[in-house]
């Protein structure tokens, strides 16, 4: 799913091996469409496994039209550390983090004038993060509501619970009618056994399974599946004498009520005030099914159950291999294993991606494994292999940042994202010295990846806290505070970046460390660039190109290349910018790179714009830095370029084109901070062509043109840039490849 969806093409595609199937539900559906309309926050409370997500996510899809800005979904399962929260919506928002301002003002200032409604997906174990950040939106926003899930209240003022019970159920002895966990149980059962079918001889012995499951889905799930090797009566008998419940009737607040009542403890909210044993008991059923369920399951699905637990986010069977072959489980025996815990609805697959298939837990299910694998005394080493993984992988993207394999790569980590923030926090968090180095090399190697992904503050956060773990003259504290600098430039922080580059540089040069002390002049050199310190900029260039080169630094000697050529563009001296452009070409040669050498051919075809005459040498250079962008998806980079084409169209009179062009850029630029990075040179062209546009096409005509841009999709912008169109097709791109969200 995308995580930004456009009103009218919100679209929830169903994975082929979901474990909850969706059934039934429609009145609660009703009723919670109906509350949105009236109320700005809902919270949709329920037991694990109770169907939450699954129902919120439905919802939101009916409900889509009514918000002319979209649906932004933001799962927080993975999200263990609550000041990152902020930045984790913002990320789904699409804005990047190369604002200065604390994420939450970013976000705020975002939505502020905006329609939309943002769904905040298992804000339990984030309850006072998530509270914070709803009743920071409402009060915020005018036009934002907010949908979250929780086992319990966000309990804000304004707050209106919607609680969730399970599925509805049949009497025994009533065949007039079905209820939806019955159905939902059937259509389980048939997909498990192949020939399953209600009928009046079993249904008495599906309803008393059910009724034993408590009507919860994610309950009846992993009892369904059971039928590959039981018979109906004998699923009966064992969950009977597995989960001990008695023959009481429900209880009539098993049902929904019709209304809500106030709750006095929130001005303003809205809840249902269920027994608080009831909902413990429900609680207890589904652990007594997770636990049935691992109980069948054969010692080595258990320790993979167990050992896959660490895991924040999906995984592969190679990942899995890694981390969780050891005693008792073979490297050799960990896919069949896995494929095990995927038929018995244990594990989810998903779908492939990147050309392999990728796996996951559902929330209850993986809390169970990780409190058995606490309790085993396995957890420490399975830790360790995991962190060691994600440790390679980042290793291995910040030696070869700028290979061949750059793009897949770097995608790679994007989906392997929340599992790289657990293994950061298992890492830092720790008390064992080894562990907590591992997590300093683990943040600085993933220099690349916070700056191409756009997680600035991220990678910051983490950066600081490798800092302050190590407060003195260490490799550690050298390495974090250079790549910190680099991480705070393209925030913006120019003074910071500086003082945290000339810190480390100090260290660096103490300990002997040449590579780090090299970094550190490269990223001062960009930071002076980017404060206008032009002298200071090209000094810091000449010192870090005789140590880089000392050491045989390629990646540093290639960035250094687009540092220096992009300060001498700034400053005006376009042909020492050109001749830095080529010594970068012939240094990099034949090469499937994107994301540096797209930057410099931004930098190369604003040195071409500089130069009358050669408007299409311009347009064919930034031409192809588009496309490198977009497929890499660098949001700042694709302003910088459809800037460029902007200009090129206002210079030839295409007053339309650059008001699309120049809308299209604009909507990049809220997301990723202060348009051009606020530089004055650049600033006064846009200026430029935005009133020569305005002036040929008049206020109305432009503003028009340039909103069509601004929600145009992005990838159709891409195409209609590098095919040199004068307008914008009417309709939308039927089939263009990518999301439509901008």
């Amino acid at each position: 799913m995308s995580h930004v969806y456009v009103p009218g093409q919100l679209e929830l595609s169903e994975p082929s091996a979901d474990a909850t199937p969706f059934v039934g539900r429609g009145p609660e559906m009703a009723r919670l469409t109906g509350l949105l309309s009236q109320a700005r926050l809902v919270t949709v409370l329920g037991t694990g496994g109770v169907g939450k997500t699954r129902l919120t996510l439905r919802t939101a899809a009916r409900v889509a039209s009514r918000f002319a800005d979209g649906v932004c979904v933001t799962p927080l399962s993975a999200l263990s550390d609550p000041e990152l929260l902020p930045h984790t919506v913002a990320a789904r928002l699409g804005l990047s983090g190369q604002d200065s301002r604390a994420a939450v003002e970013v976000v705020l200032d975002y939505l502020h004038e905006r329609e939309m409604l943002l769904v905040l997906d298992t804000c339990e174990h984030l309850i006072d993060a998530c509270a914070e950040f709803a009743e920071a939106v409402l009060e915020g926003t005018h036009r934002v509501r907010v949908l979250a899930t929780s086992r319990q209240p966000l309990d804000v003022n304004g707050e209106n619970v919607f609680p969730l019970f399970p599925l509805s159920l049949p009497g025994a002895d009533d065949e007039s009618r079905s209820g939806d966990a019955t159905d939902l149980f059937t259509r389980r059962a048939a997909a498990a056994a192949g020939n399953f079918a209600l009928t009046t001889e079993n249904r008495p012995e599906v309803v008393t399974v059910c009724e034993r499951l408590d009507g919860i889905p994610l309950a009846i799930e992993l009892a369904a599946v059971r039928l590959r090797t039981l018979s109906l009566s004998e699923l009966a008998r064992l969950l009977t004498s597995h989960l001990a419940i008695g023959d009481g009737q429900r209880p009539a607040t098993d049902r929904l009520p019709a209304a809500v009542t106030p709750q006095p403890r929130s001005k303003g909210r809205l809840t249902v005030v269920e027994d608080p044993s009831r909902a413990e008991a429900r609680h207890r059923t589904l652990l007594a099914t997770i636990g049935w369920s691992y109980d069948l399951c054969t010692p080595s699905e258990q320790a993979l159950w167990e050992r896959l637990s660490v895991f924040a986010g999906s995984f592969t069977i190679d990942a899995a291999e890694a981390v969780c072959a050891g005693r008792n489980l073979p490297r050799g025996s960990v896919a069949e294993t896995l494929i095990g815990l995927v038929d018995k609805s244990v594990l989810v697959k998903e779908e492939p991606a990147g050309g392999q298939n990728r796996f996951r837990f559902l929330d209850t299910i993986r809390e169970f494994g990780a409190e058995r694998l606490s309790a085993s005394g396995a957890e420490t080493g399975v830790q360790d292999r995991f962190i060691a993984l994600y440790r390679a992988k980042a290793r291995y993207f910040g030696d070869h940042f700028l290979d061949d394999d750059q793009v897949e790569r770097y995608h790679e980590l994007v989906r392997e994202h929340a599992n790289l923030t657990a293994a950061l926090e298992y890492a830092l968090e720790s008390g064992r010295d080894g562990r907590v180095r591992d997590g300093a090399e683990l943040a600085a190697d993933l220099y690349g990846y916070w700056i191409a992904s756009g997680r600035l503050r991220e990678g910051g956060y983490w950066l600081d806290k490798v800092a302050r773990k190590f407060p003195g003259r260490t490799r550690e504290r050298a390495r974090a505070l250079v790549v910190w600098s680099y991480v705070s430039e393209f925030e913006g922080k120019i003074s910071k970046a500086v003082d945290d580059a000339r810190e480390g540089i100090e260290i660096a040069e103490e300990l002997g460390d040449t590579l780090v002390q090299g970094r550190g002049y490269l990223y001062l050199c960009l930071a002076q660039a980017f404060g206008g310190r032009y002298d200071e900029s090209a000094e810091a260039g000449y010192e870090a190109e005789r140590l880089l080169e000392s050491v045989g630094d390629r990646i540093g000697l290639l960035c250094l290349d687009g540092h220096m050529a992009h300060m001498y563009q700034l400053s005006g001296n376009v042909d020492a910018a050109a001749r830095r452009y080529q010594t970068f070409v012939r240094r990099s040669g034949e090469t499937r790179e994107r994301w540096l050498y797209g930057y410099l051919d931004v930098i190369e075809s604003m040195s071409l714009f500089q130069q009358r005459g050669r408007e299409a040498d311009c347009a064919s250079v930034v031409a192809r830095s588009l496309l490198a962008k977009h497929e890499v998806g660098d949001i700042l980079g694709i302003g910088y370029a459809l800037e460029v084409f902007a200009w090129l169209a206002a210079r030839a009179g295409r007053h339309g084109r650059c008001a699309w062009l120049l809308g299209a850029a604009d909507i990049l630029w809220e997301r990723t901070g202060q348009r051009l990075s606020n530089t004055a040179a650049l600033e006064d062209v846009h200026q430029q062509s935005a009133r020569a546009a305005r002036d040929a096409l008049g206020e109305q005509r432009f503003a028009t043109v340039y909103a069509q841009g601004r929600y145009y999709p992005r990838d159709a912008v891409v195409q209609c840039a590098v095919a040199d169109a004068d307008d914008l097709p009417p309709a939308l791109p039927s089939a263009t490849g990518l999301s439509p969200a901008r």
